[in-house]
């Protein structure tokens, strides 16, 4: 059979019933992905790529297969970042100029997500507004997406109740199907980060709990569950469970090139070394030192937290200049859940070595000359 698609010699010669079929084609493949049925996700896409040119076709269908397609390396893991999407202006162009409902919601919604894989939440946000004036008219599932992603960035922009309102939103969209368990664990994963934050130990235990029931087909969401339950014993000082959980999200699947990977190291090379492990936990913080010397985006704040570790204990003494220097690269990028995060493992710190005013003098002065400028800062104000 012979392989149709579009000619281009001086212009285009475009069979309309041709253009209709691969169009259909592309809305099969996205609905399918919408439904989380990735098996035939893959296998329309194959059937898809048989059946155009992509270098020789519209503007339109050429827009909806670079959007979906992206989608599409997303949820199959095929991709974990991408700083950007081909040609992103002569994208944003004909997205423009077509006027596409579906088309424009596509567009802003994966924008938002490389800027969510750029750690730029602020810009991520602008996208997901732009996004949500269309996205009525998607199917139930890709809305779940949607707000479980702005949920997210709320989330990350320290606004924890926008973000529990979008997660319980996301929840009521695939409550009953059973395609979503991967989407029902990421939301319990969510959950149980807002809930420790806030000090709920219990209903954070119960979230990741069922994140782990809810990822039992899924061994990196798996892994990251177990993540979760790892991260809510650490903050309440249970460091021996924490360091058991992060080990085994460790060997839940192989994590070795993949940024989780190297946060759970961290975060057990952490463990360690305030259990007393000295050797255990500096051989491993110089192993995540290692694979952050070219680091991907994402892991701004594991770059920082590393820098930080090395100074409180590994160092003789913490140079409170490298300290700063390392603050100063999550202010530089606007990140101030994590400049939170990294002022209360500061604050921790100094106060199990009854050294508070060496915190508040040395780490004020180096960051923010005044108290209360510090504090505005870090609560994102």
């Amino acid at each position: 059979m012979t392989k149709r698609k579009y000619k281009v010699s001086g212009g285009i010669d475009m069979n309309c019933n041709y253009e209709t079929e691969a169009l259909t084609k592309i809305g099969e493949w996205f609905v399918f992905l919408s439904d989380y049925e990735l098996n035939k996700a893959r296998k329309k896409k194959v059937e898809i790529d048989k059946l155009i040119v992509i270098d020789t076709v519209p503007k339109q269908i050429r827009s909806y297969y670079d959007l979906v397609n992206f989608k599409h390396q997303l949820l199959t893991e095929e991709i974990t970042f991408r700083t950007s999407l081909k040609q992103p202006q002569t994208l944003q162009n004909d997205v423009a100029e077509l006027t596409d409902c579906t088309l424009t919601y596509l567009y802003f919604f994966m924008q938002a997500i490389v800027s969510i894989n750029e750690e730029n939440y602020r810009n991520a946000m602008k996208y997901l507004q732009q996004a949500e004036r269309e996205v009525s008219i998607v199917n139930q599932f890709e809305q779940a997406e949607f707000h479980f992603r702005k949920g997210y960035v709320h989330y990350r922009l320290s606004e924890n109740s926008d973000a529990l309102v979008h997660l319980h939103r996301s929840y009521q969209f695939v409550k009953s199907s059973e395609a979503h368990l991967k989407l029902k664990a990421n939301l319990c994963i969510l959950k149980a980060g807002i809930y420790s934050e806030s000090g709920d130990y219990e209903y954070a235990t119960v979230s990741s709990d069922l994140a782990i029931i809810h990822a039992v087909n899924e061994p990196l969401t798996k892994a990251m569950a177990y993540r979760s339950k790892a991260n809510n014993e650490y903050r309440f000082g249970q460091y021996e469970a924490a360091a058991a959980l992060y080990e085994r999200s460790l060997t839940t699947t192989n994590q070795c090139q993949l940024s989780v990977g190297i946060k759970s190291s961290f975060n057990l090379a952490l463990c360690w070394l305030k259990l007393g492990d000295y050797e255990k936990g500096k051989a491993l913080l110089e192993e995540v030192e290692r694979c952050l010397q070219h680091y991907p985006e994402g892991l701004t704040e594991y770059v920082a937290r590393s820098r930080i570790a090395r100074e409180l204990y590994i160092s003789h003494e913490p140079n409170i200049d490298r300290v700063a220097s390392a603050i100063n690269l999550l202010r530089e990028k606007r990140l101030t859940f994590e400049m939170k995060e990294v002022i209360k493992e500061l604050s921790d710190y100094y106060k199990e070595r009854g050294e508070k005013n060496l915190e508040e003098d040395g780490l004020q002065f180096r960051t923010s000359h005044d108290q209360k400028s510090l504090s505005l800062e870090v609560k994102g104000i």
